[in-house]
């Protein structure tokens, strides 16, 4: 390059620089987000409104009025840590007074375990697939919600996907085969004590069953999985959705959620995260 030439970009360089910082702040704003890559999206001003408006949606804040009980129809499977009836009928009361029941006219219909997956006293999964699939004869499902999904759930969620019900579906605290689980979830929750955070393989194992079970309220934890459920069009492929989930938890139940390891392989699934308690010092 010769020394005219370099001369010539040097005073440019300085023009330019001296051009924008001379701007109004709003003319630097504007010239700076039009260079910005995609990772910096949340600082620009759309991308800020979207964020906040899904945590409104997550949170229930937003009304769920007649028309979207009319648009919508959630099955909710309750399994393991259901089977006392009084803990079963507060969580039904505690849903039904804000999104009502289908019976009613609402949009979550209840199927519990052992009572409709089984025949002659026997369970049977293909029971719920029917029931299921009746449903969604009845009015077309928009949701499928688990609690403490027993084994052999996994086959239901392939059997809606073989029948071509493509709704999300959402897994929280299942007992059944995790890569079932994780292929016929949309997204998968787990929980886990912070006693139990930094334990090995091994030791986790070894706990007692009630070791694991969510003390908390839980229609806490499923009220932003059915408003997910209300806008999942909106909001399945946003970025911020994840980070909304996370701050929806985390301010209703004080829980953190992070991103699930395999204990055996230390592998991730995409899908499939964790509820633990947070410290009470960090709430």
């Amino acid at each position: 390059m010769s020394v005219t030439a370099a001369l010539f970009f040097f005073i440019s360089a300085c023009f330019n620089a001296e051009g924008f910082r001379s701007l109004p702040d709003e003319k630097k704003s504007s010239r700076f987000a039009g260079h910005q890559s995609k990772g910096f999206r949340v600082m620009q001003t759309g991308s800020e409104d979207t964020s906040l408006s899904m945590s409104s949606l997550l949170s229930g804040a937003a009304d769920v009025d007649n028309r979207k009980k009319s648009e919508h129809h959630i099955v909710l499977f309750l399994g393991y840590g259901f089977s006392e009836s009084e803990k079963k009928q507060v969580l039904i009361d505690a849903l039904k007074g804000t999104y009502g029941l289908s019976d009613d006219g609402g949009l979550i219909s209840v199927l519990t375990y052992p009572e409709d997956v089984s025949v002659s006293g026997r369970v049977r999964m293909s029971v719920l697939t029917a029931k299921v699939k009746e449903l969604h004869a009845q009015k077309a499902l928009t949701g499928f919600i688990s609690a403490g999904a027993p084994q052999g759930t996994h086959t239901v969620l392939a059997a809606l996907q073989d029948a071509g019900i493509n709704i999300p579906v959402f897994s929280l605290f299942p007992q059944d085969d995790v890569l079932g689980t994780e292929a016929g979830s949309s997204l998968v929750f787990d929980y886990r004590p912070a006693a139990l955070q930094d334990k090995s393989a091994g030791e986790v194992a070894a706990q007692e069953e009630s070791d694991y079970e969510y003390a908390g309220k839980y229609d806490l934890v499923l009220i932003p999985l059915i408003q997910a459920v209300l806008y999942w069009d909106r909001i399945k492929n946003d970025e911020m959705l994840i980070p909304a989930l996370r701050t929806e938890f985390f301010r209703q139940t004080g829980c953190n959620l992070i991103m699930y390891n395999d204990p055996v392989t230390g592998l991730r699934a995409k899908n499939h995260y964790v509820l633990t308690d947070a410290p009470k010092d960090k709430r």
